[in-house]
Order: C-alpha cells, then structure tokens, then sequence
C-alpha cells in the first residue's frame, strides 16, 4: 500500500463519546475512543485526488485557446466530482 494511503488512513480515525457503567459503583461517565471512520477515509482520498487541480485550472485559463478549452473542461471534471462526492 502506498505510503500516502497510510496516512491518510491514520487521519480517518474520529473520536466517539460513549457512556461507560463502571462495575463497581455503577457510576456512568463518557469515554473518548478513537475509531476507523470509513467515510472520512472516502473524504480524505477524494480531497487528495482533488489536490491543487483547482488552481493548476486557474493557471490554465491564461494562455492559448487551447490551453483555456482545457482549463474549462478540467473545472467541469472537477466541480463534477466536488459535487457527486459534496466535498468541499
């Protein structure tokens, strides 16, 4: 697995409040612990995926003719994907 993968794997672990009964007094409190959030992952890919493409279309949009066809169809894909995914 790429090493990238791994850590954004690492950021995908969120904090979840629990109640706990403690045995032996019956009292209740809350507990933090950590756990794998697959959609956070699914976010976090997607934004990396996503990266600086938003201002390498800016950059495209100053040059030839071509180059701005370009930029136009690279904003597409990426609002595209932004909104199917409804990342920001």
């Amino acid at each position: 697995m790429n090493q990238r993968i791994k850590e954004l794997e690492l950021q995908a672990y969120v904090e979840v409040k629990q109640p706990w009964r403690d045995p032996s007094s019956g009292y209740v409190q809350e507990i933090t612990t950590k756990e794998f959030s697959r959609e956070k992952f699914a976010e976090l890919i997607i934004r990396e995926c996503l990266g600086d493409h938003k201002e390498r279309i800016a950059t495209r949009y100053q040059g030839s003719d071509y180059d701005r066809a370009v930029g136009y169809g690279m904003e597409i894909v990426y609002y595209d994907i932004v909104e199917k995914f409804r990342v920001e």
